[in-house]
C-alpha cells in the first residue's frame, strides 16, 4: 500500500485557487483511511503541497495551529536542515532564554522554544529526499520538544511569518558558521 495514497487528496484543497490564497494551519486526518498515515507524514504533504508554509508539532508530536500557539508569544527559534544532527541542544535553549530574561523586555508569556526545520533549507544543495526528510522530521519529534517544519529558506522569511501573530521577541540560535553565512551576500541570492 502507498503510505501517501491517503494523502493525494490535501492536494485538492487548493484546486482553482492560486498560491497564497488558502493556508492550512493543522490537517487531523482521522478514520480507517487513514490507519497508517502519522502527524508528521500529514505535515510533510501540506507543506510539499504548499498548503502551509509552517506546520508546528507539540510536545507530543500532534500538529497545533501556529496561530493560537505562537500568538503573543516570545519566540526561541533553532534552525535545522537535513544537513546537520537532528539531536535538539536544551542548553542552546537555555542559554538563549537567560539571555532574553536579561534584557529589558517586558514578556507577555513564557518563550516557546522550537526547532525549526525547512525542507527549503539554503544548507541543503540541490534538494533533499521526501523520504530523508521524513526521518529527520519524526528523529526531532521523537525527543519530545516543540517542532516547526517550515518551506522557508531564509530567516527573514520565517521571522516574517512569526511576527504576523506575535509581536513579542524572536531569538535564533545559532552557530557561529550559520551567523557568518547570513552575513554573506550568497545567503540571499536565491530568496524565492
Amino acid at each position: 500500500m502507498d503510505p501517501d495514497g491517503p494523502l493525494r487528496g490535501l492536494d485538492s484543497l487548493s484546486d482553482n485557487l492560486g498560491p497564497g490564497c488558502i493556508e492550512v494551519d493543522v490537517a487531523d486526518l482521522t478514520g480507517p483511511s487513514f490507519a497508517g498515515v502519522d502527524q508528521a507524514r500529514t505535515g510533510m504533504a501540506m507543506i510539499g503541497s504548499g498548503l502551509a508554509d509552517v506546520v508546528l508539532f507539540d510536545r507530543d508530536g500532534k500538529q497545533r495551529p501556529p496561530s493560537e500557539i505562537v500568538r503573543k508569544r516570545p519566540l526561541i527559534i533553532k534552525r535545522t536542515s537535513i544537513r546537520y544532527s537532528s539531536v535538539i541542544d536544551s542548553a542552546a535553549f537555555e542559554a538563549a532564554g537567560k539571555k532574553l530574561a536579561q534584557e529589558e523586555v517586558q514578556l507577555s508569556d513564557k518563550p516557546l522554544n522550537a526547532t525549526e526545520f525547512s525542507i527549503n533549507s539554503v544548507h541543503a544543495s540541490g534538494g533533499s529526499d521526501a523520504n530523508n526528510n521524513l526521518e529527520h522530521l519524526r528523529a526531532l519529534i521523537a525527543q519530545e520538544e516543540w517542532v516547526m517544519l517550515t518551506r522557508l529558506r531564509q530567516s527573514y522569511k520565517l521571522t516574517s511569518y512569526l511576527r504576523r501573530y506575535s509581536n513579542q521577541p524572536v531569538r535564533f540560535v545559532m552557530g557561529v558558521s550559520t551567523f557568518a553565512m547570513l552575513l554573506s551576500d550568497k545567503f540571499y541570492v536565491d530568496s524565492t
